[in-house]
């Protein structure tokens, strides 16, 4: 009796070991993404700090370029979603 349930102990922690393991490809995805972020705040930092640039001015910038990826991002969703109706239109067709 001792024995089953010592393994079934056993058992469940390395259960939550396997759950809490990531593989190596995810761990140099999640560190490609953070060390992006953490260099992309650092050359904002730099800017802000060594060359005077108005914290006002950076934060213009970073509106400006997220709206426009934005837009790109919308643009690109709808070429797509035009061109997969007329594939379907044409396929209809023949």
């Amino acid at each position: 009796m001792c024995d089953t349930r010592d393994s079934s102990l056993k058992t469940r922690r390395l259960q939550r070991l396997a759950v809490l393991r990531v593989s190596k490809q995810s761990r140099r995805f999640i560190r490609s993404i953070l060390l992006g972020c953490s260099a992309l705040a650092l050359l904002i930092w730099v800017a802000v700090e060594q060359f005077d640039i108005p914290t006002e001015t950076m934060l213009q910038l970073g509106l400006v370029t997220g709206l426009v990826m934005l837009m790109i991002i919308t643009l690109a969703a709808v070429i797509a979603f035009v061109w997969i109706l007329l594939r379907k239109w044409r396929s209809s067709k023949v």
